[in-house]
């Protein structure tokens, strides 16, 4: 297994999408520097590389709304995980 590693929002996007191929599944942080982890699980599943292929957040916040949860569920297809419990 390979893990790929970006620290702001912008080189995470650059990485998954030179990546597509190669990549089984996406973990993003729902806070990332520049752009969100929300805003690039949308960049992402919009694409026909990503389309089918799990996009999951994770989420450091303690109480995390439950509309941002429901609004990264729609967009994604995936639960945002609680950092806590992992």
């Amino acid at each position: 297994m390979q893990v790929l590693y970006a620290t702001e929002g912008e080189e995470a996007l650059d990485i998954a999408m030179d990546n597509a191929e190669q990549l089984d599944a996406c973990l993003l942080d729902t806070v990332l520097p520049g752009i969100e982890g929300v805003t690039i699980a949308g960049k992402l599943r919009a694409t026909e590389q990503f389309a089918q292929k799990p996009i999951i957040l994770v989420s450091g916040t303690e109480a995390m709304s439950p509309a941002l949860r429901a609004a990264a569920f729609r967009l994604t297809g995936s639960d945002v995980l609680d950092k806590r419990t992992l």
